[in-house]
């Protein structure tokens, strides 16, 4: 889906085409269902960003287009640089339709840049090792947002991707909370859905609501930690700057904080939408369960990659010891 979108001719893909794409995956990323408003926080274009960007690095299908039109733009003069940039549409009917569409690009080009001179600097900077990159050229036409350094803490391969995303809403704070949905007017008393006592913000429904803690302090005795952070930016902060950030027992206190921020907003949800409630014991055992899992998983893919290199390496003893040490709980 998210491929080379450009025809084959080079043809910019109408609008219409771009936009019923982009529908079909803002459908599947939001779960919107046919016969109902779905209410989003996040607008589209951040969700194209990078991760680094407070995106989710999903690619602009018309940002990407265009870019791949670029590098036809580049092959049509590029032994002689510059050459492109005298190409003008003139009469209506002067080109083939493709090679209107690339002379679009190149007219957006250049009233990006302001002049001829620094469109030729931007397009020629695009052409690395003797090949021209998409990526590159890519990234100069997308949406761009502030950079954000706690998407590091996030980011591992024991990190479910649903866990991930949630994690990640909840950190830029646009998960549809209670204070959210009054900000738009759609409900009038802010109440927690867990304790049923304080108003719900973000803060608060992960980090201080009562069934929220009762989770966390488990996980805290679980994981042998010595203190417990109450706010999910200092929490990211410290995992992002720590010294020991590579360490497993950090990879585990990473899937630890997404899978319960991921495990207490399904448990919010189901309140509301089902009425099914889970104590906050049963809870703590499914969030340990899944951790265990993916920890173990990715322990033994591990194995697997060193036995097929040292047999005897000391580091597949540590990773059996591990593996071990979490069978235990």
């Amino acid at each position: 889906m998210y491929g080379p979108v450009a025809a084959g001719d080079g043809a910019l893909l109408p609008k219409t085409i771009l936009k019923r794409i982009n529908k079909l995956c803002k459908d599947y990323f939001w779960n919107v269902e046919p016969d109902r408003r779905k209410l989003v926080f996040h607008s589209w274009n951040s969700i194209c960003r990078p991760r680094e960007e407070e995106g989710f690095n999903i690619k602009e299908l018309l940002s990407w287009n265009k870019a791949l039109l670029a590098k036809w733009l580049w092959m049509l003069d590029h032994d002689s640089v510059g050459s492109w940039a005298q190409l003008s549409l003139g009469i209506k009917d002067r080109y083939p339709e493709s090679l209107c569409s690339i002379i679009k690009v190149k007219d957006e080009i250049l009233a990006r840049t302001g002049s001829i001179s620094a469109g030729i600097v931007a397009v020629t900077s695009w052409y690395k090792h003797g090949k021209f990159r998409v990526a590159l050229a890519y990234d100069w036409f997308r949406s761009h947002g502030p950079p954000v350094s706690w998407f590091k803490a996030l980011q591992g391969p024991a990190i479910l991707p649903k866990h991930n995303v949630t994690a990640a809403l909840a950190a830029l704070r646009k998960l549809p909370i209670v204070d959210l949905l009054i900000s738009r007017g759609l409900i009038l008393v802010n109440r927690c859905t867990l304790c049923k006592q304080m108003a719900e913000i973000h803060m608060h429904l992960f980090f201080r609501c009562l069934y929220s803690q009762q989770v966390s302090q488990g996980l805290v005795h679980w994981m042998a930690l010595p203190t417990r952070s109450n706010d999910l930016a200092t929490e990211l902060n410290w995992m992002v700057h720590s010294k020991g950030r590579y360490h497993w027992k950090h990879n585990w206190r990473r899937c630890c904080l997404a899978a319960t921020i991921s495990y207490i907003w399904q448990q919010r949800n189901g309140r509301i939408f089902s009425g099914k409630e889970t104590q906050p014991a049963a809870l703590l055992e499914q969030i340990k369960n899944v951790v265990k899992i993916r920890l173990l998983a990715c322990m033994s893919h591990t194995c697997i990659e060193l036995d097929s290199l040292v047999p005897l390496c000391p580091f597949r003893v540590l990773v059996d010891s591990l593996c071990k040490f979490l069978s235990s709980f």
